[in-house]
Order: C-alpha cells, then structure tokens, then sequence
C-alpha cells in the first residue's frame, strides 16, 4: 500500500516538474516572440487611405500590443511563481500570484483571441479592396499594409496558443498541488 502511495506521489510530483519546465521553456519563447513584435509594430506601415485595409491594419497592430501586454505579464507572474525576480535571482520574499490572478489572465488571454479573430476576419475585406484598385501606386501601399499583417498575425496566433498552453498548465500545477 505505501509503495502504491509513494508511485502515486512521485507521478504527480513527476507531473508537476514536467509542466513546470514546459512553462519555463514556453515563457522563454514567449520573450522572443515579444522581441519580434515588437520590432515588426515599430515597422508598422503609414495608413492607406483605404477604411477597410487601414482598420485591418491598425486591428492586428492592436491585438500585437496586447499579445505582448499579455506576455509580460506572463512572464513576471511566472517569476513570482517560481519564487525569482525580473532578474532571475531567487528570492522568497516575492509574493506569488493568486489563483485568480492566473484565472484573470486567463480570460484576458480568452479576450485576446477573440480580437485575433475578429482582426483576421476584416482580412477578407482588406484583401477585396486591394483587388478593387486600379491605382498602382495605392496598390503598392496596400500590399505593404498587407504583407505586414502576413508577418505580424502568426506570430501573434503563435503566442496567443502558447500563453493560454502556459497559463492552462500553471493552474492545473496550482490545482494537482491542492493549493486551491
């Protein structure tokens, strides 16, 4: 019986440390894609003078500053999770966030895909009015606009999936942990 115990125990010890060092990895990442949107929003083009592909546009800029709103704070609950500071040093005087603070981001990050989505559906309207113009000096603005939301768009549906993966694991770790 204490030997089934003891297997049961160390599995979801085993378990957390799994999912904490996915977490880790994942927050990692996280930072990178942040230094990419980062630079990709300071390289945003001008506006069109076309509503439909300038609203497009500044939609995918909006939902990029979140995206990285959402990943810093991300990271520095992380942090305090794990009992470090911004600068990776240990410390036990931080104070770890609560279950509803994680349960709070997470429905932030439930927001953010939700402005994702919309962003990406005015898609179809910013690809019809660069078709419909016959100017090809307006069409050369377009296209700019365009292909920068081609390059911004996956990086952020890529941070929003691995946020939300984080911030799923990290509460299941609270929940196994019986720290609710």
């Amino acid at each position: 019986m204490k030997k089934i115990f003891l297997a049961a125990l160390l599995a979801v010890f085993s378990l957390g440390i799994y999912a904490q060092s996915n977490v880790r990895e994942t927050v990692t990442k996280s930072v990178e894609r942040m230094k990419n949107l980062k630079e990709l929003t300071e390289k945003m083009p001008k506006s069109t003078g076309v509503a439909d592909v300038d609203g497009f546009g500044q939609d995918v800029y909006d939902a990029a500053i979140a995206a990285m709103a959402n990943s810093e704070q991300l990271e520095n609950f992380y942090k305090r999770e794990i009992g470090e500071t911004v600068d990776g040093v240990t410390d036990v005087t931080v104070k770890k966030p609560t279950t509803e603070e994680w349960v709070t981001l997470g429905a932030t990050l439930t927001a953010e895909v939700a402005n994702i989505k919309s962003a990406a559906d005015k898609g179809t309207k910013a690809a019809e009015a660069v078709k419909s113009t016959k100017n090809p000096l307006a069409a050369g603005k377009l296209a700019k606009m365009i292909n920068w939301t081609k390059k911004v768009l996956p990086v952020i549906t890529e941070e929003s999936a691995n946020q939300a993966k984080a911030v799923s694991d990290i509460i299941a770790t609270l929940k196994s942990g019986g720290n609710l």
